[in-house]
C-alpha cells in the first residue's frame, strides 16, 4: 500500500486491471399449493426426475471435459448432495 504513489517507479506498483467480472446468482422460488396427498407425490415425483436429469447431464459433462483432458472442478459435489 503506498508504493504506486513512488514517483519515477510507482507504476511498478499499480494496477493495471481495469475488467471486471461481474456473476449474478439468479434463485427462483416457485410456491406449490399441496392439497391431497396425491399432489404431494407429483410433486415429489416432477422433482425427483428432474434431479435425476440434472445429474445425469452432469455425469455426460464430466465424461465430455474427461476427454477433453480438463481436470473435474467438484470431485465431491455426489457426496454433498446425496
Amino acid at each position: 500500500p503506498g508504493f504506486g504513489d513512488l514517483p519515477l517507479i510507482g507504476w511498478l506498483f499499480r494496477s493495471k486491471l481495469d475488467q471486471f467480472e461481474k456473476i449474478n446468482l439468479l434463485i427462483f422460488i416457485r410456491a406449490t399449493i399441496i392439497r391431497t396427498q396425491k399432489d404431494l407425490e407429483k410433486v415429489n415425483q416432477r422433482a425427483s426426475s428432474r434431479y435425476k436429469k440434472a445429474k445425469e447431464l452432469n455425469k455426460v459433462s464430466d465424461q465430455v471435459l474427461e476427454d477433453m483432458g480438463i481436470p473435474e472442478l467438484y470431485d465431491n459435489l455426489d457426496k454433498v448432495t446425496e
